[in-house]
């Protein structure tokens, strides 16, 4: 007979944009993700970018892990993205995909450091090298995911208020007047209104703040 089982790893959970492109592994960027109490579970409220691993875990050993898990599910050759948590110093794979990060990732990258990830895919689908800025380069900003409180239709969308703070670099609405909301467990898309770029007070960045 078939058993399947299941575990609760607990830990910080992470997202990662990485090459393979057979035994070679560039890592691009890793964000780590917040998560709130207040919101249904899973639910990522805002990506800090860049980031630091915790514990032991280095860059040089995700890569391995990386490698590991890109070739045991038969990805060779690929921009991937992945989802992770680190319980222990080890990453615990949540999802593997051939294809870069999406979401708010895409601009929050461009934003903190001027890599353009659709450009990366192209290049790297074209075989030509791609050149990742260094750590020095990169801005320190979260992407801040904005959802609807309420369910029903959009009347107006309206960010000119918060283009006026100062920690502010960007506020995009992938939604439009007349769009219809339904909350989740029905629908966990399209309470999703787009998202804000700011720079954080502090590294270590708190979900009050983001609120």
């Amino acid at each position: 007979p078939m058993i399947e089982i299941e575990e609760w790893i607990d830990g910080p959970e992470y997202s990662c944009d990485f090459i393979i492109d057979g035994e070679t592994v560039q890592v691009i960027r890793v964000a780590a993700k917040l998560h709130s109490s207040r919101m249904p579970f899973g639910t990522t409220l805002a990506y800090l970018l860049p980031t630091r691993l915790p514990g032991d875990l280095t860059e040089i050993s995700l890569a391995d892990k990386l490698r590991e898990a890109a070739l045991a599910v038969g990805i060779k050759r690929a921009v991937c993205m992945v989802d992770f948590i680190v319980r222990d110093g080890q990453p615990y794979f949540l999802e593997l995909t051939p294809r870069p990060g999406g979401d708010c990732l895409p601009p929050l990258i461009m934003r903190s450091c001027g890599l353009d990830m659709l450009g990366v895919a192209l290049d790297f689908a074209e075989g030509k090298s791609i050149s990742v800025p260094p750590a020095s380069q990169w801005t320190h900003l979260v992407g801040l995911r904005l959802f609807a409180r309420a369910a029903g239709r959009i009347g107006r969308l309206d960010a000119s208020a918060v283009l006026t703070h100062p920690a502010v670099v960007e506020c995009h609405f992938k939604r439009t007047p007349g769009h219809v909301v339904t909350l989740p467990p029905e629908d966990y898309d399209s309470w999703l209104l787009g998202h804000i770029i700011f720079r954080p007070s502090s590294y270590h960045l708190q979900e009050s703040e983001c609120l």
